[in-house]
């Protein structure tokens, strides 16, 4: 179909993708700066659209009561107005300005969008890197990234000003391992006005942590000891302090939940206790300043080596049970048990009722050598050795487990177990 026709019936209809299929077929090949002031971080001012030879084209061949001339301006900000005027959506108005300024860009922002090849795979000779190339090659990957935000901030704020549009940037990865997605899905989960303020105070925060691990690789020979844990909860402290003063207590507990390795943890271990979200809070709450008490994601256990303190369990047990009760307490505790969780694996895959898995876990809990054999153990007695027998097959317990779950699932379930070369109950 001829353009020009194409256009023109469109603009008589009042739809308003006539302006869209203008601008894609006659869009300027170049675009170019203005005397305006800098809409964004850095010298650079806000690009406008090259259209001498756009109008020229768009005049000659339009002769109906629409006329792209009038809408298509060197102005970016008559440019939204006059889209805006004819009743162009909203969603295509962004479209036309960010592809705009993609293409205008582009050409800055090319050169850091390629990452440095490892040492290893430069020349003939490939040499596996060592820990410090590996570290120094991680740490230029980092700043190259930094420098590719800085004109991606730039393109931001000039739409911003231009559409009241926040551009989403994915966060700013530092140089060491961490689960970004998750930060990212914490971040976006945040009311829109915030997210970039959050963005800026946990990417700030990751150079932060990046370097004090640095820190400890070089001078601690890898030793999480009691000064790196100091810095660790002094930056963490900051970081909430930070973060309190954009987002409210709500905000800051869902954001930190969403960020926890514990509540992950949780959320896969509590998927068949299905817990209401004020349980699953109070269960997170609790767990959280055991297992994660430097205000960060790094666990106890992982920073010094010890198990959780006995008695903040025991607390933090009466604690769910009371608010829970009993019966309810009781199926917390049955989720969480690797046995239960292999069980319930069986249902998904072969259509077990939950009944039959209730079953065959009381059976289980109330038989535990059906999957721990312990053996032959030495024990010391009176400073002598002494040899436990081995205890007998629970044969019985065996043949009803396989009653419970049918054939096949009782073979997966019983895979490794001590009692699975016996023959079959």
């Amino acid at each position: 179909m001829n353009l020009k026709r194409l256009i023109a019936a469109l603009s008589i209809s009042g739809c308003a993708l006539g302006a869209t299929a203008g601008w894609l077929a006659l869009r300027p090949p170049a675009v170019d700066l203005p005397n305006q002031a800098a809409a964004g971080p850095g010298s650079h001012s806000a690009p406008t659209v090259k259209s001498s030879a756009f109008t020229a084209r768009n005049t000659a061949e339009t002769k109906s009561n629409f006329v792209w001339a009038t809408v298509e301006t060197n102005d970016y900000k008559a440019f939204v107005t006059n889209l805006r005027a004819i009743k162009c959506p909203e969603a295509t108005v962004r479209d036309i300005i960010i592809a705009e300024m993609d293409r205008y860009f582009a050409d800055r922002e090319l050169p850091f969008k390629t990452p440095p090849e490892p040492a290893s795979a430069v020349g003939s000779a490939r040499v596996p890197e060592s820990a410090q190339q590996k570290r120094a090659r991680l740490k230029q990957d980092y700043e190259r990234r930094k420098q590719l935000r800085v004109v991606e901030l730039e393109k931001a704020a000039i739409l911003k000003q231009l559409l009241d549009y926040d551009l989403p940037l994915e966060p700013l990865r530092g140089w060491r391992t961490r689960n970004y997605e998750r930060f990212e899905s914490a971040i976006n989960a945040l009311p829109a006005e915030k997210r970039e303020r959050v963005r800026a105070i946990q990417e700030a925060y990751w150079e932060l942590s990046d370097a004090l691990n640095d820190q400890r690789a070089d001078k601690l020979a890898g030793a999480k000891n009691a000064e790196y844990i100091q810095h660790y909860k002094e930056n963490n402290d900051k970081r909430l302090a930070a973060l309190g003063g954009i987002l409210t207590p709500d905000e800051l507990e869902n954001y930190e939940m969403r960020c926890s390795s514990v509540a992950g943890k949780l959320a896969r271990n509590l998927s068949d206790f299905k817990p209401t979200e004020e349980e699953f809070r109070e269960i997170w709450r609790g767990r959280h300043e055991i297992e994660e008490p430097y205000g960060g994601t790094m666990t106890a256990s992982a920073a010094d080596g010890n198990k959780p303190d006995p008695k903040k369990e025991e607390e933090l047990a009466a604690k769910l049970r009371a608010s829970m009760g009993d019966e309810r307490y009781n199926s917390y505790l049955k989720a969480q048990d690797s046995n239960y969780q292999s069980l319930s694996r069986l249902r998904e895959r072969f259509g077990l009722n939950q009944d039959a898995i209730d079953q065959a876990y009381t059976l289980m809990r109330q038989n535990p050598t059906i999957l721990d054999n312990p053996g032959k153990r030495v024990e010391i007695v009176d400073g002598k050795q002494v040899q436990t027998p081995q205890p007998e097959p629970p044969r019985e317990a065996l043949a009803k487990l396989k009653s419970i779950l049918g054939e096949n699932a009782y073979l997966i379930a019983t895979a490794n177990s001590p009692w699975a070369s016996l023959p079959e109950p």
